[in-house]
């Protein structure tokens, strides 16, 4: 094959005879009226030529070597640059056949050798010219359709990485008149680099599947603007190889199709007054919460907010009075629906903005609280909706007061579906109309019970500190591989006046929950470490002092700076202060108090992972944590040795401790089983009734004075005014030790 040197701008045509002297002839016959010239002696390289070089013109001999000139023309035909080229047919006068065998291979027109060049020539300028005329007006045929339907075409020619454009392509894209073609990777600049890689990857697999498809994707144009289009696509093949040749593509700008859409559903799912969630797409929301939490034994909590007197504010005022008054009703509860539902969350719950809130009309709003931990949860968050929404409204020049009335109905208690759920707390919100407005009511009445009983715990609590009702019990720790007392845990306790003892698991949770936790936190460090401080001027006894630490105490900024002048105040070293966390907390931002651990671990203050097993640490977390020790929780050992269970995984906590350079101590140990068993295992400390129960600072004091160091086994005081079930750490677990 060879190709005449000439102006690139003539046209091409391919010459395919197996005849030197006869392609020579018409080669520079060809050439005179202005051709380059493509040649190929057989049917396989004049097949090979015309992918290669996609000719405007085909000479073909019907007898042409290893693929005959009928063959060849039928490919040619096939190949989606072939389907409009005209191809003259070489046939041998002798065979009546070739003329009817021409026509069925797609022949344009045929030629009776041997070829007179003469007319071959008038022959080859009539067809030139008529075909471009046809092709003009093909053309410009459908340029106009595309103009009418606003589509622009692309073509991607694998080969050279060669991307053509349409006219109206290049305007969609808003590239410049002059850019004719670019490289795919030119092309892919203009996709958005959000749904760039999508888009390559749809290329390409398209090119490997070889199948058309259709993709939408945004562009930003060179001028900033950012559009949507739709893109449509085949794949063209090489009819010879059945390779990828070229990837032809038809986009259409569908911007404003799309935006006219997203109004649409946002006039469908969404309140047009407020913006809020309109009934169909809370019940939705609320359809997909409930299959979630069916599947994971989750709670769900529906309140349901309808605005006391409302129909009033909208006579005197008028409806625009009340419109506004909705929408700032409508901006309060969109704005604190996710703290709201964060309360309704576990710490370790790394989703976002689960909780919901909806207009379903008039002045009915409702809210929907995932996940939550207990039932309480709902009476708190309704609770504060009360104190949201009774603060007063600047409408216009008018302040209004309005106050709420809320019924919340609980999954899987009061409904197993939307409709009973939504049902049963609109019941729920008019039996709060009936008992005086701006309250709220649980649609089960022993669920009203208990959330009046915990709304006067916390109110009690809230009190205990300043009326002197706190106090710290402390319970002793000792070296298991000497029995010496090594360590003092100081424990919470509350005796109210009229509660009595109030069990640790009831009010350390509310505490947390409440954010009490911290001023409460805060008085156990500065009471334990004075206690511990007079301890060692009065005895001598090296001790270190544990003491837990709440969630919401870690996430204090000033934690380090606090307990660095508390060090100070007292007197006491670092290193005797132990600071017990949960792996709940630890995990819970676990980032953020890399840096706090960081800190305080850096003064010298030991800290130790309390109740581990009953969490989800991270043991990549635990190395860079900096921690000195893990406390295997009482649940563990409370079986052991006689659960194998229970055994091999206190076992295996023990060795991960140890493979990590902590040491280990064992909480709840009551029998000498549990101790041999234990201590055969290299557990390092322990904690527990066997040693001593958790005492008041007198009955300790006192255990100091009895205790000998080689007899962990001391009589223990007993303090009949503390019930055990009284005795459990400052931790949301609430153990009993």
């Amino acid at each position: 094959m060879s190709e005449t040197a000439a102006d690139p701008n003539q046209c091409l045509a391919l010459v395919a005879d197996s005849d030197d002297t006869v392609r020579e002839r018409i080669k520079s016959m060809l050439m005179q009226i202005g051709y380059r010239v493509r040649e190929a002696a057989d049917g396989l390289k004049a097949l090979e030529a015309f992918s290669d070089a996609c000719p405007q013109l085909v000479l073909l001999d019907a007898s042409l070597p290893k693929m005959d000139g009928y063959a060849v023309c039928e490919n040619l035909r096939r190949h989606p640059q072939g389907a409009r080229v005209p191809i003259l047919l070489m046939i041998d006068p002798d065979d009546p056949q070739s003329l009817k065998k021409g026509y069925e291979a797609g022949a344009t027109n045929f030629e009776i050798k041997p070829i007179q060049l003469e007319i071959l020539g008038y022959r080859v300028r009539y067809r030139a010219h008529a075909n471009a005329t046809r092709e003009t007006a093909r053309i410009v045929e459908v340029a106009e359709i595309q103009r009418s339907a606003h589509l622009g075409s692309w073509r991607w020619e694998l080969q050279h990485n060669r991307v053509e454009w349409s006219s109206l392509g290049r305007q969609i894209f808003g590239l410049p008149e002059h850019t004719i073609e670019t490289t795919h990777e030119g092309f892919l600049i203009h996709v958005h680099p959000g749904d760039r890689a999508h888009v390559c990857e749809t290329h390409i697999e398209a090119l490997k599947s070889k199948q058309a498809f259709a993709v939408e994707y945004r562009i930003i144009r060179p001028d900033g603007v950012q559009r949507v289009i739709r893109e449509q696509a085949e794949v063209i093949l090489n009819p010879v190889s059945g390779r990828a040749m070229v990837l032809r593509a038809t986009i259409q700008d569908v911007t404003e199709l799309r935006q006219a859409q997203e109004r649409i559903r946002y006039l469908a799912f969404y309140d047009s007054l407020t913006g809020l969630l309109n009934r169909q797409a809370f019940q939705q929301e609320l359809q997909r919460s409930l299959y979630f939490a069916d599947r994971h034994d989750g709670m769900i909590g529906v309140l349901f907010v309808d605005l006391d007197n409302f129909k009033r504010i909208n006579d005197t005022l008028g409806h625009a009075m009340g419109d506004a008054l909705l929408k700032v009703v409508a901006d309060r509860l969109q704005r604190n629906v996710r703290k709201f539902d964060f309360l309704a969350r576990s710490q370790n719950d790394a989703q976002e903005d689960r909780g919901r809130v909806a207009r379903l009309g008039g002045d009915e709003f409702v809210l929907m609280l995932t996940d939550m931990e207990s039932i309480e949860v709902a009476a708190t968050v309704a609770e504060r909706l009360l104190n949201l929404l009774n603060q007063p409204v600047q409408v216009g020049e008018y302040e209004v007061a309005v106050t709420p009335s809320i019924g919340i109905s609980i999954y899987p208690h009061d409904g197993q579906d939307v409709d009973h759920l939504l049902r049963n707390a609109d019941m729920a919100m008019y039996q709060a109309k009936e008992t005086g407005k701006n309250t709220y009511r649980f649609y089960n009445e022993s669920m009203n019970a208990r959330a009046l009983q915990r709304l006067d715990l916390e109110h009690k609590l809230r009190q205990a500190l300043e009326n002197d009702e706190l106090s710290l019990y402390y319970q002793p720790q000792v070296d298991l591989s000497t029995g010496a007392l090594v360590g003092v845990e100081a424990l919470l306790r509350w005796h109210n006046p009229s509660l009595g003892w109030v069990a640790p698991e009831d009010f350390i949770p509310l505490a947390e929950e409440t954010g009490l936790i911290v001023p409460i936190g805060n008085w156990v460090l500065q009471l334990a470490c004075r206690q511990k401080k007079i301890w060692e001027t009065q005895y001598s006894k090296p001790l270190r002092l544990a003491v837990n630490l709440g969630g919401l105490q870690l996430r204090q900024s000033d934690l380090a700076s606090f307990i660095e002048r508390l060090l100070e105040e007292t007197g006491l070293r670092a290193s005797d202060l132990e600071l017990e966390l949960t792996e709940q907390s630890l995990m819970a931002n676990a980032e953020d108090n890399l840096d706090i651990l960081s800190r305080l671990s850096g003064m010298g203050v030991s800290l130790s992972v309390d109740d581990f097993g009953t969490g989800y640490s991270s043991l990549r977390y635990l190395k860079r944590f900096r921690l000195n020790k893990l406390k295997i929780d009482q649940s563990f050992i409370k079986k052991v040795p006689y659960s194998a269970d229970n055994a091999a995984i206190t076992s295996t906590i023990i060795t991960l401790a140890h493979t990590l350079g902590l040491k280990v101590i064992a909480e709840g140990v009551e029998t000498d089983a549990q101790q041999s068993f234990l201590r055969s295992h290299g557990c390092d400390e322990a904690q527990g009734y066997l040693y001593g129960q958790p005492m008041t600072t007198d009955d300790f004091t006192a255990f100091l004075l009895r205790h000998e160091e080689n007899r962990p086994d001391a009589a223990e005081p007993q303090d009949a005014r503390t019930p055990k079930a009284a005795s459990a750490s400052i931790t949301r677990s609430g153990r009993t030790p």
